[in-house]
This record gives structure tokens, C-alpha cells and sequence, in this order.
């Protein structure tokens, strides 16, 4: 019956190390996609407001 207890508490702690492995795994993924997606928004706005720039000094 010890045992069996042991058993359930151990289960219990892997698990939740699992599931916090789990959160931070997807929290990077995350924070990642986030950040390609903002760096390439920033760099394709440059690239618009140089050909912009270029259209207005060359029509």
C-alpha cells in the first residue's frame, strides 16, 4: 500500500515535470514565431519604404 502511494506521487511529480517541459517548449516555439514574424514585418516595411522613397525621387 506504501508503495502504491510512492507510486502515485511519483507519477504525479513526472508529470507535472512533463507538462512544465511541455509549456516551455511551446513558450519558445512561441516567443520564435513571434519574433520571425515581427522581423520580417520591420524588414519588408523598409523594403516598401525604400521603393517608396525611390517612386517619389525618380516618377
Amino acid at each position: 500500500m506504501n508503495n502504491d502511494l510512492l507510486l502515485i506521487q511519483e507519477i504525479k511529480i513526472r508529470k507535472k515535470e512533463a507538462l512544465h517541459h511541455l509549456y516551455n517548449r511551446y513558450e519558445s516555439l512561441l516567443y520564435r514565431l513571434v519574433y520571425s514574424a515581427v522581423k520580417r514585418s520591420t524588414c519588408l516595411r523598409k523594403h516598401l519604404n525604400r521603393a517608396i522613397q525611390r517612386n517619389l525621387a525618380f516618377p
